[in-house]
């Protein structure tokens, strides 16, 4: 069936919300050999998953997605797209014990609803990336689901045209904007280009970066940036996921490979692929060179196709210009043909040290059945390259092959590691504000503060402060503009974090060998802390090998990364599947909640699953407590204890979702070798909860008022779980200036005594007083901010008091403000989930404040409903997307003309 034809067959199948069964089987059969696009993937995922007539097609386009994780980054933006949602897709780094290591967390965030995916952690930044959004994808189709959490923090919108962490993004969105803003236009100035060049180089663009630059820019200007888009592409995974992407946008077949296999005797197997494409109805293929592992073939021969289809010279990988002269040995030619001979050369040479080569065999025929590792030390910097493949010798041969690669571009850049404080790279040329960054990305320092330069007798002074460990920095640079100032304090702080504290003192206490077992009991450090903690302590039991969990799920079983005491430093994947086989039985899985330090060391092989009663976390036990208080009333205790088994409820899911996940019966003809170690005590699951929200509502206004300790504690785990249930809006603040808008309001305030409502209000504050609104009954403080500057800090009302008034006019002033005909001045009410805000957005539409208005034009007194606040008249919302002046006031009449006018298109 053509493509197209396809396409639209799924798009009449969902209108009519009903995939016929032959449509359902074509879905599924392309699913399974990735012939779906990303516009079929997103119809299937995100909108066709809730069917039950489309769950074998979904499951389809999900084996795709679990396969690529490169398409769910695709799907998810072009969700955004359609839906006119431009800022839904989030992400969010999370930090890892292990600096070598990256951590992320994608979320969706549209307006009245919220989701986010598991936490995954990879090697690369880009991985972590690319698998985070898998996870997301899986929770808004139903697919995996993840247990949410509301309270996460620290989101940002997830980059397109750029590979740089959402830290980075957030500073520097101007690059994705203006790169999309050059491939728009006709013509591009050479500083644009060169820009560009130098990124590509770098490597910071990704796949549909690449793409763009190779088949949108045409223009002869942009010459230089389409050459070097194919050197960057020369990496096989990106070459790969290029043609991939070029063949989704085009809504045609994926490119299919043909191998070809070439054995000999004395060496290891050769491969070739031919890449083959179907563009308009006619086959294009390339033949790739002969290489020494599957993964390098297949690169190479997409590699060329792009150049192909992009009308560019193919160009083969030159050597690394620059690079130190390998040491002369007997035989020359042998180390030329041979990357493990050039390698032992340069350790016998000084260049590297602790040049270490480890296989991991495979037991249970689940490819891939061999994973190598090479690793070895220059300059102080570990560098390590893993490879998977079907043979021992090749996949050993092509993980020493990158090794040396990776050792050619360290020595090329003059890289290196100076350990002092912490350890830190070689500056080389870098920009020393570039490296502070990275370090802070990474992990190595925190709390990095850049002041901006001050103007002294001799020109100006920079001051740069951060924390790396426990001890705090601070740098001081002078130079004859900031710039320069900037740039010497700069590399004053790279010098201090490259320089080794002071040596331990007698009276300081050195960590015993028993706390990496607690530590590692608590997953709180990596195995190759673990293992070295072991191997530095003497290793008294004898262990040869530290296994932890990695944070996903595999064929055989959850994903572990393992670490030899022998050799601590080198990290590897080990499969579950392949544990049980040493131990010839299936391995024990305890659920997150059920892994206790008791039970573990309580099992023995054989052993049934202990039926654990799942221990409270700390929200229910401050609940509890606060249910058996009898200073409350019945009402609040009654809406305590609800909430309490809410939670109850909510753990045991959880744990039973994961022995669902984690502990399934196997697969196919393959016997699961996870067997749960602990199972949730269900005798008295589910305990009531959900009771009538206006009974509970009336317990937490009692909880909220009260002046108790426990009422705090309670108050401040409904703000976090469930705010819909409490009498206030979203917190606002707003600086207290005379003769304004605000001024007025704060005029009828009447001061009181803190309530617990007043005590969660103020957080981490330090309160000068304390009031309540008479007319709202909503808690305000006056305190000063992070400055010093006196600030005004309330709740939003949910409603206002209407008394047979109208809404006179409103006043954009730090908030919304609405003035009514009674001559009263209210904050505008506000759901607690939300904000209220103007201007422009850059793609975001002020649809909250324009719903709050249209709700209060109609009733005064109206509890404002903002869950479908995008559905607000478009006049009202392009009039706030306006940009007004401070304090400028929009008249009644202004407000109805403006709803009743629609925006015209331009």
């Amino acid at each position: 069936m053509d493509p197209h034809v396809f396409s639209r067959l799924l798009e009449a199948a969902w209108a009519n919300r009903h995939l016929p069964p032959e449509l359902a089987a074509e879905a599924a059969a392309r699913g399974g050999s990735g012939r779906l696009g990303i516009k079929d993937l997103r119809l299937l995922l995100m909108r066709a998953a809730s069917l039950p007539s489309a769950q074998a097609a979904v499951s389809g386009a999900w084996a795709i997605v679990s396969a690529r994780p490169e398409l769910a980054t695709s799907v998810l933006h072009t969700h955004c797209q359609d839906i006119g949602a431009a800022s839904a897709f989030v992400i969010r780094e999370v930090p890892s014990a292990n600096p070598m290591l990256f951590s992320a967390q994608a979320g969706w965030r549209e307006p009245g609803s919220g989701a986010h995916g598991a936490v995954v952690t990879r090697p690369s930044r880009k991985a972590a990336y690319q698998s985070a959004a898998v996870s997301l994808l899986g929770q808004l189709c139903g697919t995996e689901p993840v247990e949410q959490d509301s309270t996460l923090t620290g989101w940002v919108p997830a980059g397109r045209f750029s590979s740089a962490s959402p830290p980075a993004q957030a500073r520097d969105a101007s690059f994705p904007a203006r790169l999309q803003q050059a491939l728009e236009r006709p013509r591009i100035a050479p500083a644009e280009v060169t820009e560009i060049v130098l990124r590509i180089n770098a490597g910071e663009l990704i796949p549909r970066d690449l793409h763009a630059v190779l088949f949108t820019a045409r223009a002869a200007a942009w010459l230089p940036a389409r050459e070097a888009a194919p050197a960057a592409a020369g990496d096989p995974s990106v070459a790969v996921a290029v043609l991939t992407l070029h063949q989704s946008l085009r809504h045609a077949a994926t490119p299919s490979y043909t191998e070809e296999v070439r054995k000999s005797e004395p060496g290891p197997p050769l491969f070739r692929m031919r890449a083959s494409c179907a563009i308009d109805g006619q086959e294009i293929s390339e033949l790739g060179p002969w290489r020494n592992n599957k993964r390098q073939a297949r690169g190479t021969a997409a590699h060329r196709l792009l150049a192909q289809l992009a009308g560019l010279p193919v160009q083969a990988p030159l050597p690394l210009a620059g690079a130190r002269p390998l040491p002369a040995t007997g035989n020359d030619r042998a180390q030329e043909d041979d990357p493990q001979e050039q390698l032992k050369a340069l350790a016998e040479s000084g260049a590297i040290s602790e040049l270490v080569f480890k296989g991991t065999p495979g037991i249970t025929g689940v490819e891939p059945l061999f994973v190598s590792v090479a690793a070895c030390e220059h300059r102080g910097e570990l560098l390590t390259a893993t490879e998977r493949g079907l043979g021992r010798s090749s996949t050993r041969l092509a993980a020493t092959r990158q090794l040396l690669l990776t050792v050619q571009r360290a020595m090329k850049a003059g890289r290196g590691l100076r350990l002092g404080r912490i350890s830190v790279p070689e500056l080389g040329g870098k920009n020393p504000l570039m490296l502070l960054n990275e370090l802070k990305q990474t992990g190595k320092i925190s709390k990095l503060h850049i002041e901006d330069p001050e103007k002294d007798a001799a020109g100006f002074v920079a001051r740069i402060t951060c924390k790396a460990h426990s001890e705090w920095l601070e740098a001081v640079g002078h130079g004859p503009n900031k710039r320069e100032a900037q740039r010497q304090a700069a590399e004053a702080m790279v010098e201090l974090l490259a320089t080794p504290v002071k040596e331990q003192g007698p009276d300081e206490k050195a960590p015993t060998s028993a706390e990496p077992a607690a530590a590692a009991a608590a997953g709180a450090v990596a195995a190759t802390d673990v293992a070295s903690a072991i191997a530095s302590s003497g290793n008294k039991d004898g262990v040869t090998t530290v296994c932890a969990l990695y944070g996903d799920m595999g064929f055989g079983g959850p994903a572990l990364v393992a670490a030899d005491t022998a050799h601590p430093g080198i990290e590897y994947e080990a499969g579950w599947d392949d544990v049980a086989a040493y131990t010839g039985q299936a391995m024990p899985w305890w659920p997150n909640l059920l892994r206790l330090s008791h039970l573990t060391r309580d099992w023995k092989p054989g052993a049934q699953a202990a039926v654990v009663e799942v221990p409270a976390n700390d929200n229910e036990r401050i609940l509890r407590r606060a249910a058996a208080n009898e200073v409350f009333d019945v009402t609040s205790r009654v809406a305590a204890t609800d909430m309490a088994n809410s939670i109850r409820n909510n753990r045991i899911d959880h744990t039973n979702h994961e022995i669902e996940i984690f502990c399934k019966e196997g697969y196919g003809d393959t016997p699961n070798q996870v067997v749960p170690g602990a199972v949730p005590d269900t005798s008295r699951h589910p305990v009531p909860c959900d009771q009538d929200r206006e009974a509970l509502q009336v317990g937490w206004l009692g909880l909220a008022l009260h002046t108790h300790p426990d009422a705090v504690a309670v108050l401040e785990v409904a703000v976090g779980r469930e705010p819909d249930l409490l009498p206030f809006g979203a917190v606002t603040e707003i600086p207290v200036q005379q003769s304004t808008i605000s001024d007025r309001w704060t005029h009828r305030l009447a001061m009181c005594d803190p309530t617990a409502a007043h005590a969660v209000l103020a957080q981490d504050a330090k309160p000068q007083a304390f009031f309540i609104d008479p007319l709202t009954d909503m808690p305000v403080l006056r305190t000063p901010d992070d400055g010093g500057k006196q600030v005004w800090r309330f709740y939003a009302p949910l409603s206002l008091p209407a008394g047979g008034a109208e809404l006179a006019s409103v006043v954009l002033h730090h908030t919304l403000w609405v003035l009514t005909s009674d001559g009263h001045v209210h904050p505008a009410p506000c759901t607690p989930a939300e904000h209220l805000w103007w201007g422009d957005g850059w793609g975001d539409r002020p649809s909250e404040a324009a719903a709050v208005v249209h709700q209060l034009l109609d009733d005064l007194g109206a509890t404002v409903d903002l869950h479908k606040h995008w559905d607000a008249p478009k006049g009202l919302t392009a009039l706030f997307n306006e940009e007004h002046k401070k304090g400028a006031e929009l008249t009644r009449a202004a407000l109805l003309h403006a709803r009743m006018t629609p925006p015209r298109t331009r």
